[in-house]
């Protein structure tokens, strides 16, 4: 909805109730991270993708080691043989057309809230992700952010 130009508010008093709540054994890993690639592909110009694959293939390499420590590896490979299928690709143009046909703002525009930082509470105190993912990403993103122009 923000990305064709509707209005949004925040009212701090509000309370939202999420069913998902962390667990070790990650029973849904899989569609996590099929679902956080669908979103990237649909969503952003691919020139912005382009400007962020250094720290997509960052943020991969931590990914594939955090699913290998959590014996979920082969639930990530499965996301990525997900892309290698022509129907995937189809579906994926259709609704890459669909959404840039309503779409009203820049990426400029539509990140311009975005952070360089992986926020979870339950990664937060893993020090990989406070004292080097964190740090690499906000400086990647402070200069990236300087460069996007459309």
């Amino acid at each position: 909805l923000r990305l064709a130009g509707f209005d949004h508010a925040w009212v701090g008093a509000s309370q939202v109730f999420h069913q998902y709540r962390f667990r070790p054994e990650l029973p849904y890993y899989y569609y996590l991270e099929r679902n956080r690639f669908w979103l990237l592909l649909v969503y952003l110009r691919w020139r912005t993708l382009l400007l962020l694959l250094p720290a997509i293939v960052f943020m991969e390499c931590g990914q594939l080691a955090f699913a290998t420590s959590k014996g979920r590896l082969t639930d990530k490979l499965r996301s990525y043989a997900h892309f290698w299928r022509v129907t995937t690709w189809r579906e994926l143009a259709t609704r890459r057309r669909e959404l840039h046909a309503l779409r009203k703002l820049s990426d400029r525009e539509f990140m311009a809230r975005f952070t360089g930082r992986i926020e979870s509470p339950e990664l937060e105190p893993i020090g990989l992700v406070r004292w080097i993912a964190n740090p690499v990403l906000s400086a990647y993103w402070a200069v990236v952010k300087r460069g996007l122009r459309w």
